[in-house]
């Protein structure tokens, strides 16, 4: 892009032949919108006598009725404005304004007056003298005006006089012009009624100033937004009729701020303009009465101070923190631009939380860094507007942590008179307006209505020339004070909570100790209590198989076996091969009969000298010189006592060692009547062996293969792999089945697959001893019973270690 560097007044002749841009009288209406407050409105016209250019130490607002009808009239004692001046003020975008001996400027957009004045009413007339420029001029601006002739821009009606009231004419018609337009549509309806008007600012000191008459105040559904009447010497916001629950006042929605509370500065405008500026430095007069000057952060108690310098800012902001004294029920923050109010009352951090934390504590700051909006009632949502508002949260926090909530005196200080730290009075003279300090045990209530500096009771500031005092305090050290005790404060909070964590957690863990300790016990009681109804059911289980198989044997004696009558019974000199002979009838199908065959291919030397077995103790003796009749199993040894003497086998005997501890076991070993059964010597029931060997059988007289392999067999054609299959299936169900059992209750001192020791200990013993009743032929079950036996969770046992009852 190509730039000029020809001059500004170059440039503009060069352009005299291009469209000018014009405003159209709607836009006044539309501009005055941006306020939604009237109070807002009346700020910016206040702020004009304010600022350097003008510089007034003494301003009035009234009400007037001219010609039957209420005005706004407003009147400062400032320098007045020349003729162009006040054509530029009545102009947009105009603005001049320069800072003057270190007063700033508020205003710099060049629109708050248009948008005030016609926020209030719809036409304003401007009288201005300006001695500087010994000239005095008026300006109409109205969008009645405007209206009645159609305009399609906006055009103002100016007229000039000197100070003696002599007329400034240009051209003839051009007067005539201005005048008819001001005195039909203002109040004023003649010249000498517009010059009585700027003779009275001769009366002002300087003898300058400005007066602003607004007319066709707004109204609203016919009735009028100001009210004048409820109070004679305040001007209020009329109350919403409809619901307010504040019937006398109108109030300004807020964040977290009760509907009820009840804010004096947002329908009193006396009341807002006590506060509209951080340090006054001008009267203001509310029909015809002073409004009481105020230091806003002279009403704080408890104050802190911080110097708070923002992120790419050299200008630093001044924060003042404290508990209000006048009203608890008001706190926030007053944030002030230019020492002029933008936001009152605003909410932070603990103070937007649904509890009491914060209430009480009011904060003032001047933000001179933030840009507020052209309305001057907010400020632009920017990143240094973020940041002072986490600034501002971070100190309330510190503030009522170490202030409030840790001091015990607090309720002692609520309970007494509330005061504040520092007392300001500002002096009533117009030329001097300083702000004064007093005693702190100064009596407040000997202040007069118009206080000078010759009231001070220290003499050195009893001059108007004495410079304004600065305070020997201002919270500055206790800010810093306060935010050290907060971070100790913090430490000592994290080390609490840590130890209160630390022993929380120490009762937690006993307290589960000890519930483990408890499942433990009703763990052990169940799984005692379960191994002793089994116990039960195998005791009694077993003695009605053992009556079972008394029946069966004795049947089988007399029916099942063929060919002549043979002695029952053998020693250990002269071993037999063992047998059960199948059950005939219907129970043939219910039970198992095993019959073990020893079949050897050649003689052995163990067969041509039996006996060469060595049980753990000596078998019982059996005569074989007993009757040829086939005896019942009641007399078979092992099930019955002997008779001459001999040794009868107890329940642990008759089905080995296995129910037996596992120490015991380990001594005692199997029984003989289980060793001889496994060995081979003999059966109940098996008929006497010759002990002569034939061609293709073994001593037995039983058949042998070929090629000289054993040959076991089952008459239910199910061979001994088959058995030791379903045994071990039986096994696991009963595992499952104390699985299932110990279910309910959390494991404790578990081992290998979650089982307790006492479990493993009962499962193994009566999965042994299951199986060795079956082999044994105690316990006969049938097929379909068998094969219904589930997984088994510690694996799968050798069958001779089963027998013999190894761990």
């Amino acid at each position: 892009m190509a730039t000029s560097s020809e001059a500004p007044d170059a440039a503009k002749k060069r352009y005299t032949r291009v469209k000018h841009s014009s405003t159209h009288p709607k836009f006044l209406h539309s501009n005055s919108t941006s306020h939604k407050w009237a109070f807002g409105a009346m700020a910016e016209l206040v702020d004009n006598a304010v600022d350097p250019d003008v510089a007034a130490t003494q301003f009035c607002i009234d009400v007037q009725e001219i010609d039957g009808q209420a005005c706004l009239v407003l009147m400062d004692n400032g320098y007045g404005m020349s003729p162009l001046t006040l054509h530029k003020m009545l102009g947009f975008g105009h603005s001049e304004k320069k800072q003057v001996n270190g007063h700033q400027p508020i205003g710099f957009y060049g629109n708050g007056f248009k948008s005030g004045s016609m926020r209030l009413g719809k036409d304003v007339l401007v009288m201005t003298k300006c001695p500087n420029s010994g000239t005095m001029s008026v300006g109409f601006l109205s969008q009645t005006f405007l209206e009645e002739i159609q305009a399609s821009e906006i055009i103002v009606p100016m007229l000039t006089w000197d100070l003696d009231g002599n007329r400034i004419v240009h051209e003839p018609d051009e007067w005539d012009e201005n005048m008819e337009a001001i005195t039909k549509y203002s109040m004023y309806t003649s010249e000498t009624a517009i010059l009585s008007q700027l003779n009275v600012l001769s009366t002002m000191q300087g003898h300058a100033g400005t007066i602003i008459t607004i007319s066709n105040l707004r109204t609203e559904d016919g009735k009028k937004e100001l009210d004048f009447e409820t109070d004679p010497t305040d001007i209020r916001i009329a109350p919403d009729e409809f619901g307010s629950s504040t019937p006398n006042a109108y109030q300004q929605s807020r964040p977290m701020q009760a509907s009820g509370t009840e804010v004096p500065i947002d329908y009193s405008l006396r009341a807002y303009l006590q506060v509209l500026y951080r340090v006054p430095r001008m009267q203001i007069f509310l029909r015809g009465e002073k409004v009481k000057s105020k230091r806003i952060g002279g009403i704080l108690q408890d104050k802190i101070t911080d110097h708070y310098r923002p992120r790419d800012f050299d200008l630093p902001c001044t924060i003042e923190m404290g508990m209000n004294t006048e009203n608890s029920n008001l706190y926030g923050v007053m944030i002030y631009h230019k020492n002029r109010l933008i936001q009152a009352y605003k909410r932070i951090g603990l103070q937007l939380e649904a509890n009491d934390k914060g209430i009480g504590v009011l904060s003032v700051v001047e933000a001179n860094h933030l840009q507020p909006t052209h309305n001057k009632q907010d400020f632009d949502d920017t990143r240094a507007y973020r940041h002072l508002m986490l600034k501002l949260s971070s100190m309330l926090k510190e503030y009522w942590t170490v202030k409030m909530e840790n001091q015990q005196e607090t309720t002692k200080k609520t309970s007494q008179k509330k005061k504040p730290d520092i007392l300001w009075v500002q002096c009533d003279y117009p030329y001097c307006l300083k702000w004064r300090i007093l005693p702190d045990d100064y009596d407040v209530s000997l202040l007069k209505d118009a206080w000078y500096c010759n009231y001070h009771p220290d003499p050195a500031f009893q001059d108007h020339s004495a410079p304004e005092q600065v305070p020997d305090y201002d919270g500055t050290t206790e800010r810093k004070r306060l935010k050290k005790a907060f971070l100790d404060q913090q430490k000592e909070s994290k080390k609490r909570k840590t130890e209160e964590q630390e022993r929380m957690k120490k009762l937690f863990e006993e307290q589960l100790r000890k519930e483990q300790e408890a499942l433990k016990m009703q763990a052990e009681a169940a799984v005692q209590e379960k191994a002793a109804v089994i116990s039960e059911q195998l005791a009694k289980f077993q003695e009605e198989k053992v009556a079972r198989m008394e029946n069966m044997a004795a049947e089988g004696n007399g029916e099942g076996r063929t060919g002549a009558a043979t002695d029952v019974g053998c020693s250990p000199a002269e071993p037999s091969t063992p047998a059960l002979t199948p059950i005939a009838g219907d129970e043939q199908d219910e039970h198992l009969t095993l019959q073990t065959q020893k079949e050897v291919g050649q003689e052995t030397e163990a067969d041509r000298q039996p006996g060469t077995f060595q049980p753990h103790c000596d078998p019982p003796s059996w005569n074989l010189k007993q009757d040829s009749m086939p005896r019942s199993v009641s007399q078979t040894p092992g099930l019955l006592e002997k008779e001459s003497g001999q040794q009868s086998l107890t329940p642990a005997q008759s089905t080995g060692s296995l129910l037996l501890p596992a120490a015991d076991r380990a001594t005692s070993g199997p029984s003989q009547d289980a060793l001889l059964r496994l060995s081979g010597q003999c059966l109940p029931g098996a008929p006497k062996a010759s002990g002569v060997n034939t061609a293709g059988s073994n001593r037995n007289g039983l058949p042998v293969k070929e090629n000289g392999t054993p040959r076991h067999h089952l008459q239910t054609g199910i061979n001994l792999e088959q058995h030791k299959s379903l045994m071990l299936e039986k096994m696991k169900s009963i595992d499952a089945e104390f699985l299932k059992q110990r279910a309910a209750f959390e494991p404790v001192s578990t081992t290998q697959n979650g089982l307790t020791d006492l479990e493993i200990k009962l499962t193994r013993n009566i999965r042994a001893a299951l199986g060795i009743f079956h082999l044994m032929g105690l316990f006969p079950f049938s097929e379909e019973f068998i094969r219904k036996m589930g997984p088994s969770p510690l694996g799968e046992f050798k069958l001779e270690d089963l027998l013999l009852g190894n761990d």
